[in-house]
């Protein structure tokens, strides 16, 4: 079970700030007074600004990272660290996800994915070495454009979730504590803390279940990341099967693919099309 102290310490700052720069005191500090914090650390009514910063990446390209003002983050911390058995239960749920997180270790970051980086390649390369057709889709931008109403959608169903808007159901809660960390914004998340790879894994393990769900059987292997899908087989072969999953995910934030589709046979693929259309 991961805790609002391991959070706090481990997994506030991106992971790309030098060592000097670290957040355990803050944490030992949260740690001895819990039981005399200010009204506003855990009455969800605190809004503040993100703390936005850029650095390089190869070649010209520079990657904007974002640090929550304490306040905000610790009431997001100690939501995740309250309700950390519903949300690793949601985050199982998709059979093909490879990007679901796991409490890391003392000595490392708060959260990491239960896969490695190098398992993961391994894995596209055996993809890439066996497979006729490969359609390989990406959801464009998805942390800085990502609906935070998209949380509580995802933990209890988008109907559920319009009609019952209640902090009583912690994925409302969670939408609240995110939105309140970047002055009521409601699209995007942050980049860097750890929290962000649990928010973004309840969202889109969401999406990957229902994906699996219907198409899974139709396909040789059928891979969700962090915020892609791998789909091979011959339905991979299909525009129908895009433009459908395009149409069904685009509440959350644009779709892209990034494979030549050829030309399918409409008739072969009926039956899922069918079912695609009840995803989400």
């Amino acid at each position: 079970m991961t805790s609002t102290f391991a959070l706090i310490s481990r997994g506030y700052f991106p992971v790309e700030i030098p060592p000097p720069f670290t957040t355990k005191n803050f944490a030992n500090y949260i740690n001895r007074n819990k039981g005399k914090l200010p009204a506003n650390f855990t009455n969800h009514k605190k809004n503040a600004k993100l703390m936005r910063h850029s650095i390089p990446r190869v070649g010209i390209n520079r990657r904007a990272i974002s640090v929550p003002n304490p306040v905000c983050f610790y009431d997001l911390c100690k939501t995740i660290e309250d309700n950390w058995n519903a949300i690793r239960h949601q985050t199982s749920t998709s059979k093909i996800s490879k990007s679901f997180p796991k409490v890391g270790t003392a000595q490392g970051r708060a959260i990491v994915r239960y896969y490695l980086d190098g398992e993961l390649t391994d894995f596209r390369i055996g993809l890439r070495s066996t497979s006729r057709y490969i359609l390989v889709t990406d959801i464009s931008q998805f942390y800085p454009s990502v609906y935070t109403h998209s949380i509580p959608w995802a933990v209890h169903g988008k109907s559920f979730a319009k009609r019952n808007r209640s902090a009583v159901h912690f994925g409302n809660l969670l939408d609240k504590c995110v939105s309140n960390g970047q002055d009521g914004q409601t699209t995007g998340i942050p980049i860097g803390p750890d929290t962000s790879l649990i928010l973004a894994e309840l969202v889109l393990s969401a999406m990957s279940y229902q994906i699996a769900k219907w198409i899974g059987g139709a396909a040789v292997v059928l891979k969700g990341d962090i915020d892609g899908i791998i789909l091979t087989g011959g339905i991979a072969n299909s525009t129908f099967v895009v433009n459908y999953i395009r149409d069904m995910v685009s509440f959350i934030i644009r779709f892209n693919s990034y494979t030549p589709i050829c030309k399918a046979d409409l008739h072969r693929y009926r039956s899922i099309l069918k079912c695609l259309r009840l995803m989400l």
